[in-house]
């Protein structure tokens, strides 16, 4: 897994089923389990409520919706520019 790949839904549920198991668990615990650095897990649960109200699906929505937004190709914005 690359570095530079954002979480899946799945991860992060596992994420919030850790958390709702024992809010007290480590993210160097989860990040294990994930094979991901315990600073992405612990950006990822900081940036969604903390621990106690870290929920998969609402994080999943908000990464969804922070994505950047898709952009048009160089060429086919400029596509009536070009000369025959």
């Amino acid at each position: 897994m690359s570095k530079s790949e954002p979480l899946r839904f799945e991860e992060r549920e596992i994420i919030s089923r850790e958390l709702s198991r024992n809010p007290d668990s480590s993210t160097r615990y989860i990040g294990k389990l994930l094979g991901r650095h315990h600073s992405t897990i612990a950006r990822e649960i900081d940036r969604n409520g903390g621990a106690k109200e870290y929920r998969a699906i609402e994080a999943q929505r908000r990464a969804d919706d922070n994505r950047p937004r898709p952009k048009e190709r160089k060429l086919e914005a400029h596509l009536d520019c070009t000369t025959p």
